[in-house]
């Protein structure tokens, strides 16, 4: 009988033990839980504190600038459903796209056509200056040399409109041909990128990630020179 008891009380002893470990696990599964809970609501409260910031600051930008900017993160800004495109719309396009960079948000690539045809019409705009060029000649000198200098800033602008669509065709070659961008292009973003961005609370992290999907390929071996660069533009 005393061996009985023996084990009996043994055997309560180690399922109190056993109790106790699972309440303690549980306990430790609430901390944790509520831990997270807490950091997932700080975490929130971090981004709409940043988003409330660049909003403020996207408004305050011209309609004009922010269609550069959707224009130079290639963020779609087309009507879209009978939707007019307003300032609104442009800059909650520009912040989805800037708190979560995803293609979604992005203007489909174009095909090859597109950049001959671009090419083409500025061809036959610059033909057109010339041919105006020519038919003025006849005036008087004044005259003359005022039209002159108006259709030469006229065939430049032409010139390096139809240079920047080639360029952004070339940066589209390279992305799909996994080619890091130039120190030129990744100048250029950077600009962008601190005007548009608070830089309190952005970081190195982000800007490479941002910057990948924006050139579309692994921009880690690019980190020092966007760093630097960041920093000199700040």
């Amino acid at each position: 009988l005393e061996r009985i008891k023996e084990e009996d009380q043994k055997e309560e002893e180690k399922s109190g033990d056993d109790k106790e470990k699972k309440e303690g696990a549980k306990d430790d599964a609430d901390e944790d839980a509520n831990n997270k809970k807490k950091k997932k609501k700080k975490q929130d409260k971090l981004d709409e504190d940043a988003e409330a910031k660049m909003s403020k600051k996207a408004y305050k930008m011209k309609i004009a600038e922010l269609k550069k900017l959707c224009d130079f993160f290639q963020v779609d800004r087309s009507a879209k459903d009978g939707e007019s495109v307003t300032k609104d719309v442009l800059v909650d396009r520009l912040l989805d796209f800037l708190g979560e960079p995803d293609e979604s948000h992005c203007i489909k690539p174009k095909g090859s056509s597109s950049k001959t045809s671009s090419k083409k019409a500025a061809a036959s705009k610059k033909s057109k200056a010339k041919s105006k060029k020519s038919s003025s000649s006849g005036k008087g000198k004044k005259n003359s040399k005022k039209e002159e200098e108006e259709e030469e800033d006229e065939e430049e602008e032409e010139e390096e409109a139809v240079a920047a669509s080639g360029d952004e065709e070339d940066d589209g070659d390279d992305n799909d041909g996994k080619k890091l961008p130039s120190d030129k292009a990744l100048r250029k973003w950077v600009k962008a990128y601190v005007a548009c961005f608070n830089l309190d609370k952005a970081t190195t992290k982000h800007a490479m990630e941002t910057a990948s999907d924006k050139f579309g390929v692994n921009l880690s071996e690019k980190k020092r020179v966007i760093k630097k660069m960041l920093t000199e533009e700040m």
